[in-house]
C-alpha cells in the first residue's frame, strides 16, 4: 500500500533530527519504531511526527486479452495450446476458473479469469466462433469416417493382427 506523507508538528516544523522529505514522496506503509531526537533526547513516535494520509494508488492499465490465433485459425489461451473452446466449455459446464486451471495446469489463473470475462462481454461473437468451430469439427469427422469407414474396424484390425501372428 502506498501512502502520501504530509508533515505536521505542533509548530508546523519537524525537529531537526527528522530528515526532510519531498511532499510528493510516496512511501510503503510499515511498522516504524520510535525516533530518538538527539537535541531533546526525546523518543518520538512517527505518529507524532508525520500525519499519514493513506491513498490507494491504483494504476488502471488496459491489458491485452490472453488470446492468440494460431496458424490453423484456432484461438489459444495464453502461452498454451489450450483452446478458447475448451475454457468456455468448462465454464459453461459450471467449472470455476480455479477448477479449469486444476484441469489444465499449463493455464494461468489470471488468464482464465480474463478469458471468462472476455467471453461474458462478447458472448455473441464468441458463440458464433464456437459454432463455426463445431461445424468444422463435424465436417472433418464426416470426411474421416468416409475415408476410414469405422463400421467393421474392429474386425479388420483383428484380422490384421491374426495375419501378423501367422506370418
Amino acid at each position: 500500500m502506498l501512502v502520501d506523507v504530509e508533515r505536521h508538528s505542533m509548530h508546523g516544523r519537524l525537529p531537526p533530527c527528522v530528515p526532510e522529505l519531498k511532499p510528493s514522496l510516496s512511501l510503503q506503509l510499515q511498522f516504524c519504531p520510535p525516533i530518538i531526537c538527539p537535541e531533546s533526547n526525546e523518543g518520538l513516535l512517527p505518529s507524532k511526527l508525520v500525519n499519514l494520509v493513506v491513498l490507494m494508488t491504483l494504476t488502471i492499465v488496459a491489458e491485452p486479452t490472453p488470446l492468440k490465433l494460431n496458424e490453423d485459425g484456432v484461438v489459444l489461451v495464453g502461452k498454451t495450446r489450450v483452446t478458447l473452446d475448451t475454457v468456455v466449455a468448462a465454464f459453461l459446464e459450471g467449472a470455476t476458473a480455479e477448477e479449469i486451471v486444476e484441469q489444465y495446469p499449463s493455464l494461468q489463473l489470471a488468464d482464465v479469469y480474463s478469458v471468462i470475462g472476455y467471453y461474458l462481454r462478447r458472448k455473441t461473437e464468441v458463440d458464433a466462433y464456437l459454432k463455426i468451430r463445431q461445424e468444422r469439427a463435424a465436417q472433418v469427422r464426416q470426411e474421416n469416417e468416409r475415408r476410414f469407414n469405422p463400421i467393421g474396424i474392429r474386425d479388420r484390425l483383428m484380422a490384421r493382427l491374426d495375419h501378423q501372428r501367422q506370418g
